[in-house]
């Protein structure tokens, strides 16, 4: 029996579900006073409930994963920028974030008050803090010395989360984007978003 060196190819059908899972949030979130509810979720998608389920344990897992998602991609863009123009890069990465927050305000707002029992605010914490993890490897020849990565990143992205929360939970849509984002590079440590 001869054995095959192919290796399967991996099967789209995840991927897509989770793109119409994300889609179904972004479309729901679009709509004042919509449902955020897994059942509204899965009528927007078409998804099963059964295929949200083997994705995400509830909604706060599907908040994270859009988060984590999110952060990923915008930490690859600073890493891809920052090197030439650092402030330039910082700005757009902070643009970014409170764009896609504030895409999907709705969503992320109904999730503040879920059960306090929810890790949520701690995992989107974290997955923030892995993105500037990112940037203070770009720009760690420019950190203090003694500084440890890991406390540093999770100290920032902990109080990014708080204000970020504070704008959502104010509910005051006629905060411009970018005052938010000056009031996040504001407290930011300038070695860490440099200057062009």
């Amino acid at each position: 029996m001869q054995s095959s060196t192919r290796s399967r190819s991996a099967d789209p059908r995840p991927a897509r579900t989770q793109a119409a899972i994300f889609a179904a949030v972004e479309e729901l979130a679009a709509e004042p006073d919509g449902d955020m509810s897994v059942n509204a979720i899965l009528r927007a998608s078409g998804v099963s409930r059964s295929g949200f389920y083997a994705h995400f344990t509830g909604l706060d897992d599907l908040l994270v994963a859009m988060f984590s998602a999110a952060y990923r991609d915008i930490a690859s863009t600073y890493t891809a920028t920052s090197a030439l123009h650092p402030a330039r890069a910082a700005r757009r990465a902070q643009e970014e974030v409170v764009a896609f927050i504030n895409e999907r305000r709705a969503f992320i707002r109904s999730s503040l008050d879920w059960p306090v029992g929810s890790r949520a605010h701690e995992n989107v914490t974290e997955a923030y803090a892995e993105g500037i993890r990112a940037a203070v490897q770009v720009r760690k020849d420019a950190a203090p010395a003694g500084v440890d990565v890991d406390d540093l990143s999770l100290f920032i992205a902990g109080g990014a989360v708080a204000m970020l929360t504070k704008w959502i939970r104010e509910d005051d849509d006629t905060i411009p984007q970018d005052v938010v984002v000056d009031r996040l590079l504001s407290v930011m440590p300038a070695w860490l978003i440099g200057s062009d």
